[in-house]
């Protein structure tokens, strides 16, 4: 039951005078290299299917990989765009930090300073570069220094806002001014405090007119007591009348004279 391929070609055989004496049949046996045909075809269909689903995966796959390559194009240049939009806000806050005459002095949790606008760096004649890392400048006393670290560990373990009415802060030419401080946590999206913001604004002036006011109505309260004093000694009577005529002020004499 077995089927073969074969091959046959038949040929004419000539006599001697030339003429056709009968047929010569030729017969090959080709059933491998049939089936080997055959199996090469199969393969070559199988492959060119192959290569057709391939290509089909790998359009699929280059589509992907071109929408992922366009997604992450974007998301760089809104990460781009974002980090400008930051850096410029950072910018511009600096420069409103650098604008105000109230020294603004930024620090990390181990009192470390980070940042400092223009006013505290004029103050202490140092730049950013100079600050940055410094628990305080050098010049400065120990005692008001260990005041500072203590003030800041409050700020940073309770995340309350600390007003200090005075405190002493000295200056790059050694001179000491008293400042009215603020300082307020800075907290992060979990709630939890990375930084310290100080605001001090000089009142050593206003402290000095009050505390010059102050002795002046004192010495002015003495004046007056030492005025009463002698009006009340002196044996002759002494009043008082203002613009209308009425009696303001009468010594003990004047009392005693008038019954």
């Amino acid at each position: 039951g077995t089927t073969d391929w074969v091959r046959w070609e038949i040929r004419p055989w000539l006599n001697r005078a030339g003429e056709i004496g009968g047929l010569i049949m030729f017969i090959e046996v080709i059933t491998q290299w049939k089936q080997a045909e055959l199996a090469l075809k199969q393969a070559e269909a199988a492959l060119a299917k192959a290569n057709e689903e391939l290509e089909i995966k790998v359009k699929k796959r280059t589509t992907k990989l071109k929408q992922a390559i366009k997604t992450l194009k974007t998301e760089i240049v809104e990460r781009k765009q974002a980090q400008a939009a930051v850096k410029n806000t950072e910018q511009m806050y600096r420069q409103i930090l650098d604008a105000i005459t109230d020294m603004v002095l930024v620090k990390e949790p181990d009192s470390r300073i980070v940042w400092a606008n223009k006013a505290c760096r004029d103050y202490y004649n140092m730049t950013n570069e100079e600050l940055g890392g410094l628990i305080d400048v050098p010049f400065n006393r120990l005692d008001y220094t260990q005041q500072y670290i203590k003030d800041d560990a409050h700020v940073f373990n309770t995340g309350e806002t600390l007003i200090i009415p005075e405190e002493p802060i000295t200056r790059h030419d050694g001179e000491v001014k008293l400042f009215n401080t603020i300082k307020s946590a800075i907290f992060n999206s979990e709630g939890q405090v990375i930084l310290t913001v100080g605001a001090s604004r000089d009142i050593s002036d206003r402290l000095t007119a009050q505390r010059d006011r102050q002795q002046a109505q004192e010495e002015l309260q003495e004046s007056y007591n030492l005025l009463r004093s002698v009006i009340e000694s002196t044996p002759d009577t002494v009043f008082v009348k203002d613009l209308e005529g009425r009696l303001v002020m009468l010594n003990s004499s004047g009392v005693r004279l008038l019954g």
